[in-house]
């Protein structure tokens, strides 16, 4: 397996694998924007818990709610690199990297899917690009399941969602307006029908999420019912904010048509506390 990728642009550091083609970390002079965690091993070829991780063809178990493996092929998948500089590098996954992928017989559809990672002067962009290489349409969700690393998520805030409807799947999806801000003072899994850019409110600092060609922004927080790959209490270190077309928000694509799915991160404010330390 191919040894991971280091980005550099001034005072922006990043790594990434070609499993997933998977952003791995982000710090902004120092300080780092993503959670991952120290559980995984993101050259192993499973799932890398942490980062941004890239979900495609399908979200979950997929709308049929019996696809395996859970968020599609694209994640656990060896991407290729097709070009690198110092402070972007951008992946390609085609049909033949996935022709033994579990799940692929269940989406046998011609495809190249591209994503680039692009630093930015306070953060970094991710952009996933599907197109459609066969001669009939296709259907597909996806999302760029970002998990942001924060000092402790129970008392962090995400702002810019007030008034979004979102889907509850702790409560049998049933929809639900948010009023406000978003806390993490208990589990959530969310699924907003939201265009919006966000801003997450950390101890300390402040994040923008910004997103393009995204329908859908999942926010996730497991609280004690944290994956076996994430240490006990880990849940406090990050919230997950998630740009995506998911559900009845999926991409269809016609012969020869392509989408751009992005999310952008930026490190935006540091208060006196963390200044300082």
């Amino acid at each position: 397996m191919s040894a991971l990728t280091t980005l550099e642009r001034g005072f922006v550091r990043a790594t990434a694998s070609p499993v997933g083609g998977q952003l791995l970390t982000c710090a902004v002079d120092g300080r780092e924007l993503l959670y991952l965690s120290p559980l995984t091993d993101p050259l192993s070829g499973g799932a890398i818990r942490g980062g941004v991780p890239v979900c495609f063809p399908w979200f979950g178990n997929g709308p049929s709610g019996a696809l395996q493996p859970s968020h599609g092929f694209a994640r656990t998948s060896r991407w290729t690199r097709l070009s690198e500089s110092a402070g972007e590098v951008v992946w390609q996954l085609d049909p033949a990297a996935v022709a033994d992928s579990p799940g692929r017989a269940e989406w046998p559809f011609a495809f190249l899917a591209t994503c680039r990672q692009s630093l930015t002067e306070a953060g970094v962009r991710v952009a996933l690009t599907v197109r459609n290489t066969g001669e009939e349409a296709f259907t597909y969700e996806a999302l760029l399941h970002t998990y942001l690393r924060v000092s402790d998520a129970a008392p962090t805030r995400l702002s810019g969602l007030s008034g979004s409807t979102y889907l509850d799947k702790p409560n049998d999806f049933r929809p639900t307006v948010q009023d406000g801000d978003v806390g993490f003072t208990e589990p959530l899994d969310r699924i907003y029908s939201s265009e919006a850019a966000l801003v997450l409110h950390d101890s300390g600092r402040a994040l923008r999420i910004d997103k393009q060609g995204s329908a859908t922004t999942v926010v996730w927080n497991p609280g004690d019912h944290a994956p076996a790959d994430v240490p006990a209490g880990g849940w406090r270190d990050f919230v997950c904010v998630e740009a995506g077309n998911v559900g009845d928000r999926a991409i269809t694509l016609d012969a020869g048509a392509e989408h751009t799915l992005a999310t952008e991160i930026s490190l935006i404010e540091v208060l006196a506390t963390e200044a300082g330390r």
